[in-house]
């Protein structure tokens, strides 16, 4: 039988969770939805063979409120689901000292006051490296696409129609090259795609450990463990390290040089390392002052234009 559970969570301030979903793009593909009308974000999980719906919204008083949808959720499994939603909004992080290094710095002052600074994640390191898979060196509006026929190899909600789940490690590995590419054409990925799955259910990329335990590790060996995983690169490394809680190395990817030579080099594209140090006053967050910086350029045209808003 299904059934609902509430719980309520006071995230530390200033937090918006518009601002948190919405400056990163996760939240358009499978198994988030947003509901700008509602201002409600939606995420389906799974539990083994059972399905949930987590429901979450901010109240005018700031605080979170989660709603569980599903099977035995008036306990640990309730519990669960609200602890999932919790770290996937980056809530258990203690930013504050970002929130004070911001309100000195003009170009993030604004956005940080209002709410912003901590990046929407997926469920699992799974999840969150196979879809940066999807977007190295396509466009986002493909990589959504890759992203959510990539999905569609997971069952549906029972809860949401149309809201595919998301595949598990082990639902990839036993797919073959051909399908994948047919399916959720994605190119050259499709290979790293099935190595990535097919060594984290074989025990050679332990993708939960460095989930569970990538926080505590240096940056160094975190960004070592990730750039062991086929096709995971340094610019996708360094996006993936904020997901284990380390800020302080910025993603410079072809968005971010084509950001800087608009906005600080009078439109000449400038090597990874000259951009780099443009953000260096914003150490030790300066992926976070980075993303900042670049996604406040997108908002409007651009953000209309690539399907971000």
């Amino acid at each position: 039988m299904k059934a609902e559970s509430a719980h309520l969570i006071d995230p530390q301030r200033p937090f918006s969770l518009e601002l948190c979903v919405r400056s990163h793009g996760w939240y358009q593909c499978p198994p988030f939805r947003w509901l700008p009308a509602e201002g409600t974000l939606l995420r389906g999980e799974r539990d083994g063979e059972r399905d949930y719906l987590i429901t979450t919204r901010q109240r005018t008083d700031g605080q979170l409120e989660l709603r569980v949808a599903g099977p035995a959720v008036d306990g640990p499994l309730g519990l669960e689901m609200a602890r999932r939603m919790t770290a996937m909004l980056r809530l258990d992080e203690d930013l504050a000292g970002f929130a004070t290094m911001a309100a000195g710095k003009p170009k993030l002052a604004s956005i940080v006051g209002q709410g912003w600074g901590r990046i929407l994640r997926g469920g699992s390191l799974w999840e969150d490296v196979s879809k940066a898979l999807m977007g190295t060196n396509t466009t986002w509006r493909q990589a959504v696409r890759c992203i959510d026929q990539l999905a569609r190899f997971a069952p549906s909600s029972s809860h949401v129609d149309g809201l595919p789940l998301y595949p598990t490690a082990a639902e990839i590995a036993g797919l073959d090259e051909p399908t994948v590419r047919d399916r959720v054409r994605c190119g050259y990925r499709a290979p790293f795609l099935l190595s990535i799955a097919r060594g984290a259910v074989d025990g050679t990329f332990d993708l939960e450990g460095l989930d569970r335990e990538g926080a505590s590790l240096s940056v160094q060996e975190a960004d070592k463990r990730l750039r062991e995983l086929p096709g995971i690169g340094p610019a996708t490394s360094a996006y993936l390290l904020v997901f284990l809680g380390h800020y302080d190395r910025p993603t410079i990817d072809s968005a971010t040089v084509a950001f800087a030579a608009k906005h600080y080099f009078d439109g000449e594209k400038r090597s990874p390392k000259e951009v780099g140090a443009l953000f260096d006053h914003y150490a030790p967050y300066r992926a976070l002052g980075t993303w900042g910086e670049v996604w406040q350029s997108w908002q409007g045209d651009k953000e209309t234009r690539d399907g971000l808003g």
